[in-house]
């Protein structure tokens, strides 16, 4: 979801309960941003907070400090004080503010031998925190451990966030030099409870990247295309950011949706390169507002799902003819959603059947709809429902709760359903790995079983990205991440059988970004063609560093990776040389920020042909006053919120906001049945540059030895050219 926040003032909605001795249990509403926060504490009743408090401020007693930080390969301890009795969740007031008896602070320094910019050019850093607090003689008690740098950045809680671990770890990559705030902060916890914490700080060198060979004919390219009709919605933003694309099989039309605006992109492949006509087809039902979108086109019906998320429920519509002229005989309403919902992030997916266990059905596919319930950690986290007759209903008998039995959070990616008609749930925090939920009954309720990707670590909340997963024609399993670390790595597996344990056997690790030297990477999209076909686009700089800072230097770009060989090797391309889609942070946080212009995800499909076609937003664009592409100054100064952000980079505020696709012109796809491929660009024999990732087949050993030894055996480089949109919500 764009966040529960406002283009005026970026506001969420966010109830939590708070409990303490004796007192009543009330809730809490926050507003952030603009404006100003309520915090409701115990019986006392409301305690009111200037908006713009830092996460510096506390209005309970702070540790003396800032303590001297921990240098490189040492650690440093702090015993906190006695927090408790009561009871809170992440994500609210109360571990920003730190109100007394709920949370204890500790202020320490981290010291760099030189400045962050230069030194994480050519060094990785890691911050760790290890958590503990004494297991009680009877019951539970679960407490959280939180970390802000010095801009506010909010790292935690830590792993694993049980009431039975009794510790929490944090690892927090390239962290900022500065004063960074440490906070101990109940969870459940029905007594005082003092812990401890010790903060270990460790550098190491940046392996330099390989030198470059040169071009190979027959390696992928893409052509760029932005939106000439991009448009605005009811509340005057952008119609940009979070794109949904899906391709017709049978028309071979290209459905786009980003805001609230759907488009169809028609290519005449007799040009060279080939043309784009775009043609607004946007839903009479859906034009107005949303909070979140998302588009689907299922390749077996051809079928286009287009959805709205209005917080207590979606509106939805449904298109068997590319949206024709865009009037209601051409997308019938349909239900949208569940009833009831989470209230963000919603997906829509569909696909075949499971024959496990087959229900009647009026329309040959399976349609799911799934959305998340804000608090990551506790309740029914996020819920998913079954349409039977295309999308146009969901009814409630046929709603689960894929992440409610499991280790894994609940904000998810797309939804993707297998040929088998296995239904997959990505998720970014499956205890200390990234992972997801799986149901091969199509959906059916408690049937949803976890699965954790071998080698991989989540990022720190807030801060990273949804995964990515989807099955080739023979269901062999492809998911895709933005590592803890955030390198963006791809794991292989297949669906095992088991009834118990993790139901995905994984088989192989890569890091696809090692032959660019990246550093960090957001927004991984898997699509998958032939089953030993799959392509994995992400974005991704070799700056390394805090890139959710305001003051990050990176420069991003789109990389597609290729597998033609079911994962042995990957083939890396940058889609969009000398073309960078953004300068400067993603922020990842929700609520509205400058660099949180592009959202949160892109997505990914693929056509009849086999041609990969990636939707992005372009943050860094090239107008008649200003050409962000080639001048390298990042200004947020006249930005004002994401929100209310120009189409286009300006020279006072760099951070754009644009609707863009890449579409296959050269190489092999993604169907054997149509190689050699496509030739569609005079440049096709002339590859800009592109990186090649052999990886070892004796993968589950290298898995065990650890991300970094996985993906540079032998390898070759060359080189070529949430609470995310505004919300309806009123203050207070």
């Amino acid at each position: 979801m764009k966040g529960v926040t406002e283009s005026t003032g970026a506001r969420r909605l966010q109830r939590v309960v708070i409990a303490s001795a004796g007192a009543a249990r009330v809730s809490k509403q926050q507003r952030q941003g603009g404006g100003r926060r309520w915090l409701g504490v115990g019986a006392a009743g409301l305690i009111f907070l200037a908006a713009n408090a830092v996460p510096g401020f506390t209005t309970g007693v702070r540790a003396a400090g800032p303590a001297v930080g921990p240098t490189n390969g040492s650690s440093i301890s702090h015993t906190f004080n006695a927090v408790g009795p009561g009871a809170s969740s992440g994500g609210t007031p109360v571990e920003q503010v730190c109100p007394p008896v709920y949370c204890d602070n500790f202020d320490f320094n981290v010291a760099l031998p030189s400045a962050d910019t230069t030194f994480y050019q050519s060094n990785k850093a890691t911050l760790s925190v290890h958590y503990t607090w004494p297991t009680p003689t009877s019951g539970m008690n679960d407490m959280d451990v939180f970390a802000f740098d010095p801009a506010g950045t909010e790292s935690g809680p830590g792993n694993p966030d049980t009431t039975t671990a009794f510790h929490e770890d944090l690892s927090i990559t390239n962290p900022s030099s500065g004063t960074w705030h440490l906070r101990s902060v109940v969870g459940l916890t029905p007594a005082p409870t003092v812990a401890s914490a010790t903060i270990t700080l460790t550098f190491v060198p940046i392996p330099a990247p390989p030198p470059p060979p040169g071009p190979q004919p027959g390696d992928p390219q893409f052509q760029n295309y932005m939106s000439p009709i991009q448009n605005r919605d009811g509340l005057g933003r952008p119609n940009a950011g979070e794109p949904s694309v899906g391709a017709d099989f049978k028309t071979g039309a290209i459905m786009y949706m980003a805001g609230t605006q759907v488009s169809r992109i028609n290519f005449d492949d007799t040009k060279v390169p080939p043309k784009d006509t775009w043609t607004d087809v946007t839903p009479p039902s859906l034009k107005n507002v949303n909070e979140d979108a998302i588009l689907f086109v299922d390749h077996n019906t051809n079928r286009t799902y287009a959805s709205g998320l209005l917080l207590a429920a979606s509106e939805g519509a449904v298109s068997d003819n590319d949206g024709g002229t865009g009037t209601q005989t051409d997308w019938p309403p349909s239900q949208g959603s569940p009833t009831p919902q989470g209230p963000d992030h919603q997906t829509v997916g569909a696909g075949p059947y499971s024959a496990v266990s087959t229900p009647s059905h009026t329309f040959p596919d399976a349609t799911y709809y799934c959305s998340q319930y804000v608090l990551q950690n506790i309740g029914p986290k996020s819920e998913c429902g079954r349409s039977d007759d295309g999308g146009i209903t969901y009814p409630t008998t046929n709603v689960s709760f894929p992440f409610q039995n499991g280790d894994c959070g609940a904000i998810h990616g797309h939804l993707r359903v297998s040929p088998n008609g296995t239904a997959m749930l990505s998720q970014n925090t499956c205890g200390t790995k990234q992972g997801g939920a799986v149901s091969f009954d199509n959906g059916g309720a408690l049937t949803w079983r976890t699965f954790h990707a071998t080698g991989t670590s989540p990022r720190a909340p807030g801060t990273g990205t949804d995964p990515s997963v989807a099955a080739g024609a023979n269901n062999t399993v492809y998911y895709g991440v933005e590592n803890g670390d955030g390198h963006p790595l791809i794991a292989v597996g297949a669906f095992n059988g088991r009834s118990n344990g993790d139901p995905i056997t994984w088989s192989s690790l890569t890091d696809v970004g090692v032959p660019f030297g990246i550093q960090n990477s957001k927004f991984p999209e898997v699509i998958a063609g032939d089953d030993n076909r799959a392509a994995f686009a992400w974005l991704g700089t070799t700056a390394s560093g805090n890139d959710q800072s305001p003051s990050f230097k990176g420069v991003w770009y789109l990389y597609v990776s290729y597998t033609y060989n079911g994962g042995t090797s990957w083939t890396t391309v940058n889609a969009t040389p000398n073309d960078p889609v953004q300068r400067g942070c993603i922020f990842n946080g929700g609520g509205s920020n400058p660099c949180r212009n592009l959202l949160d995800f892109n997505d990914i499909t693929v056509d009849k042909q086999g041609r990969v076609v990636v939707s992005y937003t372009d943050g860094c664009t090239a107008g008649a006053n200003y050409n962000c592409e080639t001048n390298p100054a990042i200004n947020q100064s006249g930005c004002g919120t994401s929100e209310g952000s120009s189409f286009t980079s300006t020279a006072s505020c760099t951070y754009g906001r644009f609707s863009a696709l890449v579409r296959q012109v050269c190489g092999r796809g993604l169907f054997a049945a149509n190689d050699p491929g496509f030739n569609q660009s005079p440049n096709c024999s002339q590859q800009p540059g592109v990186g090649a990732v052999p990886e070892a087949k004796s993968v589950p050993g290298l898995i065990g030895m650890g991300v970094a030894a996985i993906g540079v055996v032998s390898m070759t480089a060359r080189r070529r050219r949430r609470c995310r949109r505004g919300s309806l919500i009123p203050p207070g």
